[in-house]
């Protein structure tokens, strides 16, 4: 039998048998490198894992991977409860009517006419005439009067079971001497601290007298937002103090302690000598201190030797 011949479209060249052999040769060599460079493409990310994991210490784990994204962080809707009390006025008091309002300055002051013309033109024991004088180096001579008020910030309520001074003390101040007595009774103060003491607690006022420990016979409690004011006066008659009133509060079954001073600056005051004013370098008299009545009461420079 014979076998049949392929017919071809006309004008179509057969191709010739050599070239397909060369082409399934090809093929059967190539084909299979290809493969095996996919295959070490493939491999390199894990040999590079692999790597990393040998480098670890003996007995340690491998770090965990998540891809899952982070959570995002919680945020609290809640307000801060905030400090148990807020201080809403710290502030140096003046001298009332009848207290004496003495200072002393740590230098020499030789006031010009223009400043004792300023100084003459405030009210006399006000509290622009003591701010003035404080700006010019002057601090409270014997006793310093602060007004505190404290509003209470929890929602159960706080108790104030103590206050303190905190006080660092040194040498009286002898520079100038503003010297302005008092003309009557002094004030009364409810609350005192006597600097000179070695521990400086609130004291109570009693016939006209500090004793005692103010808060250990009183408790004072505020409601949320309630205030209370005190009135405080810290004296000394040896040394010149600088402090601030640490207040301790209780509230939920938690003590806190604030801190109380004059706008980030400690309170200030010198004790002052009682009778011989020779050891100051300079002093200015006011108010009952002026000889023969004089009047306008206006500051007035005299020898502090034979005064």
């Amino acid at each position: 039998m014979k076998q049949s011949r392929r017919v071809h479209p006309a004008g179509h060249r057969p191709r010739p048998r050599w070239r397909r052999y060369i082409a399934w040769a090809l093929a059967t060599i190539f084909v299979p490198v290809l493969v095996g460079v996919l295959i070490k493409i493939a491999e390199k990310p894990l040999e590079g894992e692999k790597s990393a994991l040998s480098t670890l210490p003996p007995g340690s784990r491998p770090p965990h991977v998540s891809i899952s994204p982070s959570p995002a962080p919680s945020v609290s809707l809640t307000p801060s409860a905030g400090p148990p009390v807020l201080i809403d006025l710290a502030r140096v008091e003046p001298p009332g009517p009848d207290d004496g309002g003495s200072m002393v300055a740590a230098d020499a002051i030789d006031f010009s006419h223009s400043e004792l013309a300023e100084l003459h033109s405030l009210p006399d024991r006000s509290r622009k005439q003591a701010d003035w004088l404080r700006q010019h180096g002057a601090v409270d001579g014997g006793s310093v009067k602060i007004k505190i008020v404290v509003r209470g910030n929890a929602d159960r309520g706080v108790d104030i079971v103590g206050m303190e001074a905190e006080k660092s003390c040194s040498a009286p101040l002898r520079g100038t001497m503003f010297y302005d007595p008092s003309a009557g009774e002094v004030e009364n103060v409810p609350i005192g601290f006597d600097l000179d003491a070695p521990t400086s607690r609130a004291e109570g006022e009693v016939e006209g007298e500090w004793r005692g420990d103010y808060f250990s016979e009183k408790t004072v409690k505020l409601a949320k937002g309630e205030s209370i004011t005190f009135q405080v006066a810290a004296s000394t008659r040896r040394s010149y103090c600088e402090f601030s009133l640490s207040m301790e509060t209780l509230s939920e079954g938690k003590l806190a302690t604030h801190m109380i001073d004059d706008h980030g600056s400690p309170f200030r005051v010198s004790a002052m000598t009682d009778e011989n004013f020779s050891s100051y370098k300079a002093l200015y008299l006011g108010g009952a201190a002026i000889p023969n009545d004089a009047y306008p009461k206006e500051w007035t420079k005299s020898d502090p030797k034979v005064y």
